[in-house]
């Protein structure tokens, strides 16, 4: 058994770590490590163990996905505005 402190969103895990903290909740539990992303928001604790909550996982990879796409476009944009303002300093714009 080894014991954690998990930060509660709800029944949702927002956090995890191995030391006390204000606010969090001690659990004991029969493992040496929690899983890879368990403070990612999509774990749900139900008192005595954590699960994953495929629809939480879903709905977080989703919001990820979106935010790279608008970093990309956001690249995209400022490297056409910089080629364009270069065109249009060489006089060919």
């Amino acid at each position: 058994m080894k014991t954690f402190y998990l930060a509660l969103d709800g029944d949702i895990i927002v956090d995890a770590i191995e030391y006390p903290h204000d606010g969090y909740i001690e659990v004991e539990l029969p493992v040496t490590h929690l899983p890879a992303g368990i403070n990612g928001g999509w774990y749900r604790w139900d008192g005595t163990t954590y699960m994953l909550d495929e629809e939480l996982k879903q709905a977080a990879d989703e919001v990820e996905r979106q935010a790279r796409m608008q970093e990309n476009e956001d690249i995209i944009t400022a490297a056409i505005d910089a080629y364009t303002l270069e065109l249009m300093d060489r006089g060919l714009l």
